[in-house]
C-alpha cells in the first residue's frame, strides 16, 4: 500500500549459494514511490569470506505494484 516511500516489505531470495556462504542485508526497492505497476530492484551482500568474489552475482529485477492508500475527506 502507498506509504510515500520506495521501500518494499518483502526480502529478495538467492539461489546458488554453496557451503556456509550466505546473503546479508538483502532488500528490494520500487523504482518509484507512486501507486501503480512498478519494478523492484534487489540489493544484497554476499558473505563468502572473499567479499562476494567467489560468485558471479546477477541482480534480477521483478514486477510489483503499489496499491493506492485509502483517503477519506469529510466535510
Amino acid at each position: 500500500t502507498y506509504d510515500a516511500t520506495v521501500a518494499s516489505a518483502l526480502t529478495p531470495t538467492a539461489s546458488g549459494l554453496l557451503g556456509s556462504d550466505s546473503v546479508i542485508g538483502g532488500s528490494q526497492v520500487f523504482d518509484s514511490r507512486h501507486a501503480g505497476s512498478r519494478t523492484l530492484t534487489p540489493t544484497a551482500t554476499i558473505a563468502d569470506g572473499n567479499s562476494g568474489g567467489n560468485y558471479s552475482v546477477s541482480f534480477v529485477t521483478a514486477s510489483g505494484s503499489i496499491t493506492p492508500a485509502l483517503l477519506t475527506i469529510t466535510a
